[in-house]
Order: structure tokens, then sequence, then C-alpha cells
């Protein structure tokens, strides 16, 4: 846990000496300084519950392998939304998961400069390499039918790295059923916010969702801890297009934004990401042929004891799941930009 006092809380507090402090911390530099450091702000992350920001450092002799493009993420000025992040340990999750997982995840990651916390005060501070243009979906969150079967193949080699593994369940950060505070406080905040929803989105749900979401509340805690019994994996939580970065040669993945990240069925993070890539009539043209691409990888993988059936069955429990996500987020999450209506209007017409 670092002194509150290395923690910045919005991006004009960093200067060129905070940031040389950070990188030493990290290990990043060793005896370069920051003589000054350019900051632009990128405004909210594809999670919407972060500030993004660009820093171009440039500094004294420093080694030629020492970044000169930074991504820097502080919580969401949001009071609403840095309020949910918080009691759902969000901000947290994702230091700890650059800290204690990182590159070791089983998909590619971010390299992490600095990541550092303070939970009495609730302040957070992340830096990490720049992805630059490779893999930018813009403001499209459409995957092409190989960009998917790339990411769900890629997603496939994470889940079986951790499948079942004793070291993950050891594991108390990460979201999961053995959560009690978690598995109450989704229910809670689902019932506290389906009401509204069916009122915003009145007459755009698909037909019979308005009557599984006044039927899934009183359910919900059940739902999850089923989610929870073995086999259960490392998931992301978020895996769609927009935290996805495909390598423009080879069929490198690269997975941002650990917030959700989570002991959960594999199947959670598939449920999540296939609505998200692709229009509703593409799904319905895709759906098995994905399905079956990340299964066989999976077995590919080495996952012997899991049969087609049996995910199958995950996969829709897991489609329940992004439900209660969809209906939390809209509620609590502040959408009110471009990319967060396209976030609320893609969700529900999936």
């Amino acid at each position: 846990m670092e002194n509150p006092l290395d923690l910045v809380e919005r991006f004009d507090e960093i200067t060129p000496q905070w940031l040389t402090n950070a990188l030493r911390k990290g290990g990043v530099v060793k005896n370069a300084t920051v003589e000054s450091v350019d900051i632009v702000e990128q405004g909210l992350s594809a999670g919407f519950i972060s500030e993004l920001a660009r820093l171009t450092p440039h500094y004294s002799e420093a080694p030629e392998d020492a970044p000169t493009s930074i991504i820097a993420k502080l919580p969401s000025l949001d009071p609403a939304t840095e309020a949910l992040s918080t009691s759902f340990h969000l901000y947290e999750r994702e230091s700890r998961f650059y800290q204690e997982i990182g590159s070791e995840a089983g998909i590619q990651t971010l390299t992490c400069y600095y990541s550092a916390m303070d939970l009495a005060q609730t302040r957070h501070v992340l830096l990490v390499a720049d992805p630059g243009p490779v893999g930018l979906r813009g403001t499209s969150p459409e995957c092409t039918v190989d960009e998917a079967k790339r990411a769900l193949r890629a997603l496939a080699g994470m889940h079986a790295k951790w499948w079942n593994s004793d070291h993950l369940k050891s594991i108390s950060w990460l979201g999961s059923a053995d959560s009690q505070s978690l598995t109450l406080a989704y229910p809670r905040k689902f019932r506290a916010s389906w009401d509204a929803v069916k009122e915003r989105f009145e007459g755009r749900f698909p037909d019979g969702l308005e009557e599984v979401g006044d039927r899934y509340g009183p359910v919900l805690a059940q739902m999850m801890q089923r989610s929870g019994t073995d086999p259960v994996t490392l998931v992301h939580g978020d895996f769609r297009p927009e935290n996805l970065y495909f390598d423009d040669e080879g069929d490198g993945v690269t997975a941002v934004t650990w917030q959700l990240a989570g002991r959960w069925h594999g199947a959670s993070d598939v449920s999540y990401f296939i609505p998200y890539a692709f229009t509703t009539d593409d799904r319905r043209a895709n759906e098995q042929m994905l399905l079956r691409t990340y299964h066989d990888a999976l077995v590919g993988y080495g996952v012997g004891d899991y049969s087609y059936d049996q995910f199958l069955e995950h996969y829709r429990q897991g489609l329940l799941r992004s439900l209660a996500l969809f209906v939390i987020g809209d509620e609590n999450i502040d959408l009110e930009v471009s990319e967060g209506e396209t976030w609320n209007t893609r969700r529900v017409d999936s």
C-alpha cells in the first residue's frame, strides 16, 4: 500500500517530479528524471468508471526503453460512479490485478509502470503502457467474425491456464461467489435499479425480457452462487471489443480494463462478449459457430472434462448475469456521454 501523498486525484497534479518518483518506484527507470510532461485527457475509459489521460514524458538522459507515452487512469469524477465503483471494489481489483497477476494472466495485457491505492481515502492511480493505434476500434463496438474468433481463442487460453486452479481460489480480492458483500450487493442494487431501467427503456425491450427481469431479481443471489461453482477460472468480466486490441500481425489479442476480474464460470466472459461484438442479426447468424470456436479451443488447451452441453448451460447463466450488470450500470454509472449511450443501447438491443 502506497503512502497517500504519492497518489494524485486529478491529472493536473501529475508533475514531472511526481511522475519521476512513480516510474522509479515501479522500476521503470532508475536514474532518469522527467523534466516535463505533456498531459492530454482522454475522457472516460471504455468501462465508464475511470478517467484516462495520455502522458508524454520528456526525460534527461533516459534509457532507450524508457516509456515515451503512458496511459494514466484515475477514479471517475462523477460521485455516483465513484461510489458504485468503490462499493464493488473495482478500482482496488484492477490495481491488485496488475500488482499480483498482470503479465501472468494467460492473455496479453498492458505493461504496468505503476499501480498504487489508498483504500481508506478511496484513491487509486494506474500507469500502463500506451497501446497506441493497434486495434483501436474508433466509435464502432463491433468485431469482424475473424476478430471475434481470435478473441475467443485467446480467452480460452487464459481460461484453460486458470481452470479450477487452487492458486486462483486463494486470491481473495477477485470477484466471486465467495464474496458475501458482492453476492448481497448485486441483488440489492439490481432491485433498486430495475424499475427505473424498465421505465427508461419502455417499448424497447425484446419480447419477454421485462418478465425475465421481474422474475430474476429475487433469485439473482442464487444465480451468482451457481456461477461460482466448479469449474471456475479467471474471468475478465468486461470482455468486449472496446477493451480489446488486435495485433496487426499474428493472432495476438491484448485485454485491458480489469476492474471486473473475477473467479466464475469461463462461459460468463463468452456470454458477455458475443452480444457486444455483433449486431443482433449478425450475432444470431454466427453465435453457434463462435460458441464451438471457444469450446474447441478450450479443449485444445487441455480442458478435457467440460462438455459442450455443460458449457452451453453456463453460457445461458452468463447471459442472465450480464442482464444484472447492464441494469446496475445503466442506473448507477454516468452515461450522459456518446460512448455511454452506445453501451447502454447495445446491451438492451442484443
